[in-house]
C-alpha cells in the first residue's frame, strides 16, 4: 500500500483511522492472553518442580525463545509474502489450541515434580514462542500498513501502552485464581479464549492491500528464490548502520535480561514476595510502568529523537533493576520496579519505530523478524547461563540476579558514541522517510 492509502486511513477523521482503532482494541485481548502465561506458565513449572525450580525455569523459558531465531531467518519471508492479516490470524489460532491443549492436562490434576508435565510445558512453550514472533513481526507491519508515516511513533506507543496494561493487569488476575481456585486449569482456558478473540478483531478489519514499493510495483525481489529473499533481508540489515547498532545493543542487553526474566517469579519469591498475590503486585508495577513509559515514549522521542529516547531507557531500565533486586518486597521495591518498566518501553518504542523507519517496505517483515531473531537469540543463552552458575554452585542465585544488570548499563553506556545517538532524529521529527535502496548490494 502506498504511503498515500495509509495517509488516508488516516484521514478518516478518527486519530489514527477506524481500522487502527480495531487493531488496538483487539491487543487489549491478545496481550492480556500473553501476559495470563508469562505468569502463569512460571508459576506452573515452580509447582511441577520445587527442587530443580531455576534451572526449569530457564530451560521453559529457552523453549520459548528459540523460536525467534527460527522464524526469523523464515517467518519474515511469510509475512512479506503472504497477506499479512493471514499471519497474524493463523498464530492467533495455533496459541489459542496450544493453551487449550495445556488446561486440559491441567485439568487432569498433575503431580509436584512431574516430569511428564515439564514435557509439556516445554513444548506449549515452543508453540507459543513460535507464533509469538511470528504474530509481533507482523503485526507491526500491519501497523505500517495502516498509519502514515509521521505516526509510526504514536502508534507504536499506543499498542505498547495497551500490552503493558495488560502485563499489569493480567499477573494479578492470574494469581487470583490460582489462590482462589487452587489449580491452573481456568487461567489456560482464559489465556485460550483470548486468542480467539484477537484472531476475530484482526478477521474484523478488513483486507489490507500488500505493501508495494515506492514505485508501487510488486516487491521486485520476489522472484530470486527463498535463500535470495532471506539474504536479501539480513544483508540490508547488516548494511544499515542503525539497525546494525540497534540490533547488537538488543542482544547485549537480552543477555542479561534472559535470566531476569526466566527467573522473574522466584527472584520476588526470594525478595519477601512470599504469595501469590504478592508476586501479582510486582508484576503489575511493572507492568504498569511499563504502560506509562509507552505512553510517554512518543512525546520523549518528539523531543529528544529516536536514539538518545532509546539509549536513556535502556539505562534507566539497567539502573534501577540493579536496585529492585537489592530490596524486599515493599513499596520501594515496587517504585523501582515501576521505573524499569518505564525504562525498558523507552527503549522498546523507538528500537521498534526505527526497524520500521529505516527497513524498505518490500522487505520490512524479513528485517523485523531478523532483527528480532538476532535481538531475541541471547535471551536464553543468557537465562541458561545463569541457571547453570547457580545449579553448580559459583555463585548464589541472588548474587547471578545482582550481577545481570550490570550487563544492560554496560549495553547503554556503548550506545553513546554510536550512529544511534548521533543520526536516528529528522525522520520522526520531520515525517519525512529516510531514502534506502530495495537491496544491499
Amino acid at each position: 500500500m502506498a504511503v498515500t492509502e495509509r495517509g488516508k486511513h488516516v484521514a478518516e477523521g478518527n486519530g489514527l483511522g477506524r481500522r487502527f482503532s480495531i487493531l488496538w482494541t483487539g491487543q487489549i485481548v491478545s496481550q492480556f492472553g500473553d501476559y495470563l502465561s508469562y505468569f502463569s506458565i512460571p508459576l506452573f513449572v515452580v509447582f511441577l518442580s520445587l527442587e530443580e525450580a531455576p534451572r526449569n525455569l530457564a530451560l521453559t523459558y529457552t523453549f520459548e525463545a528459540i523460536p525467534a531465531v527460527v522464524v526469523g531467518f523464515f517467518g519474515g519471508l511469510l509475512i512479506d509474502r503472504l497477506p499479512v492479516r493471514m499471519s497474524l490470524i493463523f498464530s492467533d489460532l495455533a496459541r489459542a489450541a496450544a493453551f487449550g491443549y495445556l488446561a486440559s492436562f491441567a485439568a487432569s490434576g498433575p503431580e509436584q515434580n512431574s516430569e511428564e508435565g515439564l514435557v509439556f510445558v516445554f513444548v506449549v512453550a515452543f508453540v507459543a514462542g513460535t507464533f509469538l514472533n511470528l504474530f509481533a513481526s507482523g503485526l507491526y507491519v500491519l501497523i505500517k500498513q495502516l498509519v502514515g508515516q509521521d505516526r509510526l511513533a504514536e502508534a507504536n506507543g499506543k499498542i505498547a501502552a495497551v500490552q503493558n496494561i495488560a502485563f499489569a493487569l493480567a499477573p494479578a488476575i492470574a494469581g487470583l485464581l490460582v489462590s482462589a481456585t487452587g489449580q491452573f486449569t481456568l487461567v489456560f482456558t482464559v489465556n485460550s479464549i483470548s486468542f480467539l478473540l484477537s484472531a476475530f478483531s484482526i478477521v474484523m478489519i478488513g483486507p489490507v492491500e500488500r505493501i508495494r514499493n515506492g514505485n508501487g510495483n510488486e516487491d521486485d525481489d520476489e522472484d530470486e528464490g527463498l535463500l535470495a529473499d532471506i539474504s536479501n533481508g539480513l544483508r540490508y540489515l547488516w548494511s544499515e548502520p542503525r539497525l546494525r547498532t540497534s540490533t547488537v545493543a538488543t542482544a547485549c542487553g537480552n543477555l542479561a535480561l534472559g535470566f531476569l526474566e526466566s527467573t522473574l517469579v522466584l527472584t520476588a519469591t526470594q525478595l519477601g514476595a512470599d504469595e501469590e498475590w504478592k508476586i501479582g503486585v510486582v508484576f503489575a508495577a511493572l507492568g504498569f510502568g511499563a504502560a506509562f513509559g509507552a505512553w510517554v515514549a512518543p512525546g520523549f522521542i518528539r523531543y529528544a529523537g529516536l536514539g538518545r529516547t532509546m539509549i536513556a531507557g535502556l539505562l534507566t531500565m539497567g539502573l534501577s533493576y540493579a536496585v529492585f533486586v537489592r530490596m524486599l518486597f515493599g513499596p520501594m521495591q515496587l517504585f523501582y520496579v515501576f521505573i524499569a518498566h518505564i525504562g525498558l518501553q523507552l527503549f522498546n518504542v523507538p528500537l521498534v519505530t526505527i526497524r520500521q523507519v529505516f527497513t524498505p517496505d518490500v522487505m520490512l517483515g524479513r528485517v523485523l523478524t531478523a532483527t528480532r531473531a538476532i535481538g531475541w537469540a541471547p535471551t536464553p543463552i543468557g537465562a541458561l547461563i545463569g541457571a547453570s552458575l547457580v545449579s553448580a554452585d559459583i555463585v548464589s542465585f541472588i548474587t547471578a540476579v545482582r550481577l545481570a544488570p550490570l550487563l544492560i548499563i554496560v549495553a547503554g553506556i556503548g550506545l553513546i558514541p554510536t550512529v544511534i545517538w548521533r543520526d536516528t532524529f529528522g525522520p520522526i521529527r520531520s515525517g519525512v522517510h529516510p531514502t534506502v535502496p530495495l537491496r544491499s548490494e
